[in-house]
């Protein structure tokens, strides 16, 4: 009988507490681990071995972790990279997550939320309320490369009412709504659940695109250009999903709009 190999982590931590109570979790939960005890060990073991996690902290001696973790992802880009620190770095957590951390968690560290990095099922919970049966068409497609739990709503009114009995990580917002506009069901959503995280969906088309920019200007997360292209929807969707199991939330510029 075949059986399938266990996926492989490796953890990097100069704390051997550290490396021992990860290690002994992650075994028991069915990975082959390994360890480092510095950044240029880790990196050394990366071009040795092949590795599907690895969990890094970020001060170590030797080589650091955010430079071991650079040289990593240049030698290996399907590594999936978790960032460890006891120390508040939010502008070095924001740079670390938009060069493809998976994570950049603080410590103490919560363990269920590292057993669900390392397994990858860290799924957002998005709900897109559009009349648009292209747009609903292509959703699927764009989001499963993310991983994400995709619930479609046609108008604000029936989002609203699942809103009030279902809590969801992301509204994906079309703009263009009918007798709502996205601004008017965003701001109406926010009311609903004010830890939602709203990203509107735009034609170029100057007077659609400024009420989209008027609700990012009111916290909406960003704007993704219509026609959609499913890449670009799925890098906003990790990259959204890296931030919120990081809590670090920000918001990526907005640039100039495609043309329709």
């Amino acid at each position: 009988m075949n059986t399938i190999p266990k996926r492989r982590v490796l953890i990097a931590d100069d704390e051997p507490g550290m490396r021992t109570t990860l290690a002994d979790i992650l075994t028991d939960n069915g990975y082959d681990v390994r360890t480092a005890e510095n950044g240029k060990d880790a990196i050394t073991k990366c071009l040795s071995e092949d590795y599907d996690v690895v969990l890094m902290d970020v001060r170590m001696p030797v080589v650091d972790g955010i430079s071991a973790f650079r040289e990593i992802r240049r030698s290996s880009q399907h590594v999936r990279v978790i960032l460890m620190s006891a120390y508040g770095e939010e502008d070095l957590k924001h740079t670390a997550l938009q060069d493809g951390a998976i994570a950049f968690l603080d410590k103490p560290l919560n363990l269920d939320t590292v057993i669900q990095l390392v397994a990858d099922s860290t799924e957002l919970s998005v709900m897109a309320i559009t009349g648009d049966d292209s747009l609903v068409s292509i959703l699927p497609q764009c989001l499963k490369s993310s991983a994400q739990k995709l619930t479609v709503v046609r108008n604000s009114d029936e989002a609203g009412a699942l809103l009030g009995q279902v809590s969801f990580d992301v509204a994906l917002i079309d703009v263009e709504l009918g007798a709502t506009d996205g601004l008017a069901c965003y701001l109406a959503l926010r009311e609903i659940s004010p830890t939602i995280t709203a990203v509107m969906v735009s034609r170029s088309d100057a007077q659609i695109r400024q009420i989209a920019e008027e609700a990012v200007r009111r916290t909406a997360y960003t704007i993704v250009p219509k026609p959609i292209e499913p890449e670009r929807l799925a890098e906003v969707m990790q990259t959204l999903r890296a931030q919120r199991v990081s809590g670090a939330i920000r918001k990526p510029d907005l640039g100039e709009p495609h043309d329709s």
